[in-house]
């Protein structure tokens, strides 16, 4: 189909959507909306503000608007472009994990896409609010912005961070700069790959925001606990 065929069918859907947004109103303002349920109204309000959105993109000529409902039955799920090959577009809720000790915190949660740089000051906030004073820090390639790294300095955090200009010349900096680096790749990424798969974070499966939010926390804490009783366990083997 052409994109002038597609423009002139899009339009003609959203006449008769309208249609039956109209039909269905008049109908409600008929009964007084008697025996409506929440869930129902809930649901026609979603598919009114589609109408809206998409009259929009139609409109004014464009593919994006704000906070673009792409699901009737959960209307607060939002597109999050991530550029992989398999997924380049995923839905669900965006988090932010930082990690203290091989254990998963929670720093930061949305079901709207964010800049996670932005979000390492936070962190380190939070490690000194919850556990102490924060002295080693790792990140990926996309964290060492001139904002962070100036705060890393100011905070005289010993970074993974690959130097601007002159080389590090120094072997032991060198040394703790590969050790943070391995820490990252191995125990966070692979713990990212433990939760979706062992403990149901592939496919939260719950439908109301609510519900998914908790999901996704007793699947972190589950795992937390699980590495804490392992770790328990060797101790335990240690001393005896």
């Amino acid at each position: 189909i052409g994109i002038k065929a597609n423009k002139k069918r899009v339009k003609s859907l959203l006449k008769l959507l309208k249609k039956g947004i109209d039909a269905y109103q008049n109908l409600l303002d008929q009964t007084k909306g008697l025996h409506l349920s929440e869930k129902v109204a809930a649901k026609f309000k979603t598919i009114r503000k589609v109408y809206l959105q998409q009259s929009y993109l139609v409109e004014n000529k464009t593919t994006s608007v704000k906070d673009r409902i792409v699901s009737l039955s959960q209307p607060h799920i939002r597109p999050i472009v991530r550029g992989k090959e398999n997924k380049p577009v995923e839905f669900g809720i965006k988090a932010h994990i930082m990690q203290v000790g091989g254990l998963n915190i929670i720093e930061h949660h949305s079901f709207n896409a964010f800049n996670e740089t932005t979000r390492l000051k936070h962190a380190y906030y939070k490690h000194r609010l919850m556990i102490g004073t924060c002295t080693h820090l790792a990140a990926d390639g996309i964290y060492p912005t001139n904002s962070n790294r100036r705060f890393c300095t100011t905070k005289k955090l010993q970074t993974n961070f690959v130097a601007k200009g002159k080389k590090v010349t120094d072997k032991n900096i060198k040394k703790v700069k590969t050790i943070l680096s391995i820490e990252r790749g191995t125990r966070l990424e692979g713990s990212f790959g433990t939760e979706k798969e062992n403990y149901g974070l592939r496919k939260i499966k719950a439908k109301t925001p609510e519900t998914q939010i908790v999901w996704m926390f007793f699947g972190i804490f589950t795992a937390n606990v699980v590495r804490l009783s392992k770790r328990q366990q060797k101790q335990v083997k240690k001393v005896a």
